[in-house]
């Protein structure tokens, strides 16, 4: 596993927290797809927690749904509430 990362655990993963903000903007997967430039099926399996993405792509998502990337994982302990 040289040069890799493991898995993030998933309460970690950003992609349940994609799928929320989707569904608040009221778009369907097609929808978020296209706007962030991703494959459906790939979209779909990352929102699951069953695939990753790089930083660029996390950010395409993240500028799609007009959000800035920090909101698409959990708080850092200690860091609720903006503190």
């Amino acid at each position: 596993m040289r040069g890799r990362f493991p898995p993030l655990r998933r309460s970690l993963h950003p992609g349940p927290r994609v799928r929320a903000a989707r569904l608040l903007m009221g778009w369907s997967i097609d929808a978020l797809a296209a706007y962030a430039k991703w494959d459906k099926g790939n979209l779909s399996r990352f929102e699951r927690g069953q695939q990753d993405c790089s930083i660029r792509a996390l950010a395409a998502l993240a500028a799609a749904l007009q959000l800035p990337v920090r909101q698409l994982f959990p708080p850092a302990k200690g860091k609720a509430n903006g503190q």
